[in-house]
């Protein structure tokens, strides 16, 4: 399916073309068609990614407020994007529901509202 990845602010980063994954709940691969994601998110998502990759979830939190404050969602869907993955400029997976312990939430557990 084509959607656009939008921020809050109604910017369209990116324009893909994504798939479900058949074996993880709420998780998508996409190929993006058209990549206007920021420098600046583009390193917080590579900060994020190998803080989760070296277990060094300590230092998570403050990563994921500064991804969350973007906002990012699909147009389309009408759905929150979490823990993206961007393989390349051309790759990328999310989550449309926050995966924790106890399960899929729909919002960031530290989401002020």
């Amino acid at each position: 399916m084509i959607d656009r990845i939008v921020s809050k602010h109604g910017e369209v980063f990116a324009v893909i073309d994504y798939r479900a994954d058949e074996d993880v709940p709420y998780c998508f691969s996409a190929r993006v068609l058209e990549n206007r994601f920021p420098q600046e998110l583009v390193a917080l998502i590579d900060e994020y990614n190998s803080l989760v990759d070296d277990g060094v979830l300590s230092l998570l939190d403050d990563v994921e407020e500064q991804i969350y404050a973007y906002g990012l969602r699909l147009i389309d869907l009408d759905e929150k994007l979490f823990c993206i993955r961007l393989d390349d400029e051309t790759s990328m997976w999310f989550f449309t529901r926050y995966p924790t312990a106890g399960g899929f939430v729909s919002d960031y557990p530290r989401a002020s509202g």
